[in-house]
């Protein structure tokens, strides 16, 4: 007997890596919608300043990131496994237009991309070594060309009840460089919450344009590429380094053509500096008759030096004293 889709469902939602959010979601309900997407985000909010799109909130919970991405104008696919925080959701946004979807990472069976622009935040702690590995690859596939990536990494102590792993920045970032995904921001910042020992780490990536894939492959195995960590060395960078282009200061646009040129030309002359480049050539060429005739004429010995070379002008005696004598007529 073929297990029906809602059965499938039902058991995506009874994972090990939602343990505890069931039982504790109007709680976690209050905290989650007591602060707003713009104080979480703040950092990476102007890379999330892109053209409307079709956007996805992975892990969504009770659908504040998802409202507010739908109030910047983007199509957004909410996703949530655990059925209590998804009804939260569905109630308290429900006319910011979200579609909701009951599925869960590592796997994402039900979501269907490509987005430009796909957000998880307090999710990839949930997931296991064997889980992260199939969940990036996942992730990137989802994402169309130019779109962009933000996770969010939770670092502390566990709940109880819960189930967490230590994730570093570090393994993230190599494995999305692996499959071709940049790192444009990097950030740690303390709880908003107050909680001892929590800590928080933004990411955000973006997957390079069709004529960008070779440099990614590039900046994925460059050592100078990797992101400083704060306090320590900054490592030397080159003007050829790839990564220069997503470490600027200001953020980059995505592509949405799927090409990009660079174009080096000139600028073609108009009439008057084609007058003027004719005038000069005749200028140079009245210039070269005349050397040349300046040259003709002192080829050709005048008649005094001539004759001075025929005829001596005076005849000088080698005697002491002696007076030149003119020369014979």
């Amino acid at each position: 007997m073929n297990e029906s889709r809602d059965d499938r469902c039902g058991e995506r939602a009874r994972l090990a890596s939602t343990a505890g959010y069931a039982s504790d979601a109007e709680r976690l309900a209050s905290q989650y919608e007591s602060v707003t997407f713009d104080r979480v985000h703040g950092a990476v909010l102007p890379y999330l300043d892109v053209a409307p799109c079709r956007a996805a909130d992975i892990g969504a919970g009770t659908g504040r990131d998802a409202a507010a991405l739908s109030a910047r104008g983007h199509r957004v696919t909410a996703v949530e496994p655990v059925a209590e925080l998804r009804a939260i959701g569905q109630r308290l946004h429900q006319d910011a237009g979200i579609s909701w979807l009951d599925d869960a990472l590592p796997d994402l069976l039900e979501l269907e991309g490509p987005f430009g622009l796909v957000l998880i935040t307090a999710v990839w702690m949930h997931l296991d070594a064997e889980e992260r590995g199939r969940g990036v690859r996942r992730v990137a596939g989802l994402l169309s060309d130019g779109g962009r990536l933000v996770l969010k990494l939770r670092h502390g102590p566990v709940p109880a009840g819960r189930r967490m792993f230590d994730v570093t920045p570090e393994e993230v970032i190599d494995g999305a460089a692996g499959l071709g995904l940049g790192l444009l921001h990097r950030e740690h910042r303390a709880d908003l919450h107050g909680r001892d020992g929590v800590t928080w780490t933004s990411l955000v990536f973006e997957r390079p344009c069709p004529a960008l894939s070779f440099a990614a492959r590039v900046r994925a195995g460059s050592p100078a590429a990797r992101p400083p960590i704060p306090g320590g060395p900054v490592p030397p960078r080159r003007h050829h380094d790839p990564r220069a282009y997503h470490m600027r200061d200001q953020p980059p646009r995505s592509c949405r053509s799927g090409l990009t040129l660079v174009l080096n030309w000139r600028r073609a002359p108009g009439p008057r500096a084609l007058g003027r480049r004719a005038q000069g050539a005749a200028d140079e060429g009245g210039d070269r008759a005349e050397r040349d005739a300046e040259r003709k004429r002192r080829a050709q010995p005048d008649c005094l030096t001539q004759g001075a070379l025929l005829r001596p002008l005076a005849t000088i005696s080698a005697r002491p004293g002696a007076r030149a004598l003119r020369g014979a007529e």
